[in-house]
């Protein structure tokens, strides 16, 4: 009920998510199972449930024995495919966000071989909304302000973005230049020498810091 994004246009792209190959257009629904089959199939049969998304999203939930591939961004999935140990008569179970990188992911696994692959309709999200007490562990990264929902869909209470990268944070910090509070990721807070709550604090800060020593 509420508007996600806070500016809304148009821009005509080759893509609409990039995997680096325009040949591959999807065409309908292909080979979609709801989210009660994905539960049943997980239970009942062997196969390999792969996350099509880029490791900052898989960071903060994924489903219980997913493969995380570990990539990037999406036009890398195609090397990662080439280069895996996923047999190709293997039943493969994939899923993303929405459902949206899915359909080119499941085109490109066949493209190189896999006969078996099933992806999940409406992605994360649907599943959360039907399913969500069953196998989906943590939250789900999104693409706007909300950074993260829970299993509810609610806004995340817990991640913000990172100002330094970008990716989803969970590290509470007081900012070392103008002491307001904010949000880190790990990673970075690891890297850096000081805690910030945006890149111009971090640039005065060191600015700061630089004079001190020339002093």
């Amino acid at each position: 009920d509420e508007q996600p994004f806070k500016r809304w246009f148009v821009k005509i792209r080759k893509e609409i998510v990039s995997l680096g190959n325009t040949e591959i257009v999807p065409h309908g629904h292909h080979n979609h199972i709801s989210p009660e089959e994905w539960d049943r199939m997980i239970d009942e049969e062997d196969v390999v449930i792969l996350d099509t998304r880029n490791d900052y999203e898989t960071e903060i939930g994924v489903f219980e024995g997913a493969i995380d591939p570990k990539i990037k961004k999406f036009q890398e999935f195609p090397e990662y495919v080439a280069k895996s140990n996923i047999p190709k008569d293997k039943k493969v179970l994939m899923y993303c966000t929405g459902g949206i990188r899915c359909e080119k992911a499941s085109l490109e696994m066949e493209r190189q071989g896999y006969t078996n692959v099933y992806q999940l309709d409406g992605g994360i999200l649907r599943y959360m909304k039907e399913r969500p007490d069953h196998k989906w562990k943590g939250e789900c990264f999104v693409f706007d302000h909300r950074v993260a929902v829970n299993k509810d869909l609610k806004p995340s209470e817990r991640y913000g973005l990172c100002p330094h990268c970008g990716d989803p944070g969970d590290q509470n910090i007081c900012c070392k230049h103008c002491q307001k509070d904010g949000v880190m990721c790990i990673k970075c807070q690891e890297a850096m020498d000081h805690e910030t709550c945006s890149k111009n604090c971090a640039y005065q800060h060191n600015l700061r810091l630089q004079k001190q020593v020339l002093v």
